[in-house]
């Protein structure tokens, strides 16, 4: 790694929007086209969601085409880059966790960042398998672009006869 990518590594660490597009550019400038497209694609995702049929047709399509590259690109990169939204956190809010990964505070384990909104320790996680894990000890989790997501794949079910129930969540007062 050049003294130049660390320098972008670290700013985009920072927090430095612009540092990532510069990054693209640079990636593309060493022969690395896929990690420049991943970048961009990322960049273009972040921010509200589509409202209309044709956003949410372009959405999809970027988003397929980010799970694809990442497909071919390493782990270790993708985290250090890594835009996933913070999931089970209930530390602070009443409504979903507005953070994402690459707004977290680096710590010196690069699966681990720190919330500065809520000040827990967010997980990155490369399965479904591992984000069950943390997530069931009520960790905060970021999963990883490649894992197949399925609707409430984070959420404890148990069985009850041949129903399945969420767990009761106990409200403050509730013993």
């Amino acid at each position: 790694m050049t003294d130049t990518e660390q320098q972008l590594l670290a700013a985009i660490a920072r927090h430095d929007e612009a540092s990532r597009l510069v990054y693209a550019d640079w990636l593309e400038g060493q022969g690395q086209p896929e990690r420049a497209e991943f970048l961009r694609l990322q960049q273009a995702l972040v921010g509200a969601p589509p409202v209309d049929d044709a956003g949410k047709a372009l959405w999809k399509r970027r988003s397929d085409r980010l799970r694809v590259l990442a497909e071919k690109i390493d782990q270790t990169w993708r985290t250090a880059v890594a835009r996933p939204l913070v999931e089970n956190c209930d530390a602070h809010f009443d409504f979903a966790c507005p953070m994402e990964w690459g707004q977290l505070t680096p710590t010196d384990d690069p699966n681990v960042r720190s919330c500065k909104l809520c000040d827990e320790p967010v997980y990155y996680c490369t399965s479904i398998t591992d984000a069950r894990n943390q997530a069931f000890q009520k960790r905060c989790v970021a999963v990883d672009i490649t894992v197949q997501r399925k609707p409430n794949d984070l959420v404890r079910l148990q069985m009850r006869g041949r129903m399945m129930i969420k767990p009761r969540v106990a409200l403050d007062g509730d013993d």
